[in-house]
């Protein structure tokens, strides 16, 4: 073969991968965002490091799934003690609410100022679900973090579809942890399946999967990985593929089987920077 015929071989076979890569990336998207009963929700894991885009992602799968469907509901889990995350999405798309025992204080976050924030009150998952309103980001407010695993077994039971973003969600389900946080880790674990059946969506995010309980990571059914992740043993995507990322990419796998590459918007931080602060 001459240069000029391996030169056009191994352009084809350059084109045929980043087509594919796209292609599967799409495929992946689309299964993430359809809505077919026979097939149920979706499991999903993103991890990467600080500021590889990983709010960005979730939020901007959370508004896909708010602009497809105006009677979905959408629960949030922000971090306490640092800037809010889901206003990002936009004004007038979020709702807070608040457990009766969680003492949360909103402020400016520069000048520590109390913030004006509208925000409603709940005692129990009736309550709360009771409060939440589809078409919007329910920002939700828990006295213990493990009461997100409670809230998914009670969405179970509700009609229609449900999605739960968990950001830093290795604080809902650590990898080391022991009484009663163990035993609702084992139910997360052997559920999700059911979870699934039952049209709830699960979306979480973490800087390092070593830190979420292998119970629950291991019956995700796609992961995301963005700049800086570590690939798990099984994935068929290479560490030194995901090396290579930019902000604003993902490479995303299927059950350890299709695989792909994903393009996402940045969602900028809004003014004022509003944190939640625990009080203690």
């Amino acid at each position: 073969m001459n240069s000029k015929n391996s030169s056009n071989s191994f352009m084809e076979e350059y084109d045929e991968i980043l087509s594919k890569k796209t292609v599967n990336g799409e495929l992946i998207k689309n299964r993430i965002l359809q809505r077919k009963p026979n097939e149920g929700a979706i499991a999903v894991e993103c991890t990467g490091i600080q500021g590889s885009g990983k709010t960005s992602l979730m939020l901007w799968f959370a508004d896909a799934i708010l602009h497809n469907d105006k009677q979905e509901y959408v629960f949030w889990r922000d971090s306490v003690d640092s800037p809010l995350q889901y206003n990002k999405i936009g004004n007038n798309r979020f709702k807070i609410l608040v457990h009766n025992d969680t003492n949360i204080r909103f402020m400016n976050t520069e000048t520590m100022q109390k913030a004006n924030i509208p925000h409603y009150r709940f005692e129990t998952m009736e309550d709360l679900y009771e409060l939440s309103e589809p078409d919007k980001i329910n920002a939700v407010y828990f006295p213990d973090d493990y009461m997100w695993i409670d809230l998914i077994k009670f969405l179970r039971l509700q009609p229609g579809w449900q999605s739960v973003f968990l950001d830093e969600y290795e604080d809902v389900c650590p990898q080391r942890c022991r009484g009663e946080q163990w035993h609702r880790n084992e139910w997360f674990g052997k559920n999700i399946k059911q979870v699934r059946k039952q049209l709830v969506s699960v979306f979480g995010n973490t800087q390092s999967n070593m830190d979420v309980d292998v119970r629950v990571r291991t019956k995700m059914m796609i992961y995301m990985y963005l700049f800086g992740s570590r690939v798990d043993g099984l994935s068929p995507v290479y560490q030194k593929t995901i090396s290579g990322l930019t902000i604003g990419r993902a490479w995303v796998d299927w059950g350890h089987s299709i695989y792909g590459e994903i393009k996402f918007p940045a969602y900028y931080p809004v003014e004022p920077s509003i944190s939640a602060l625990q009080a203690y």
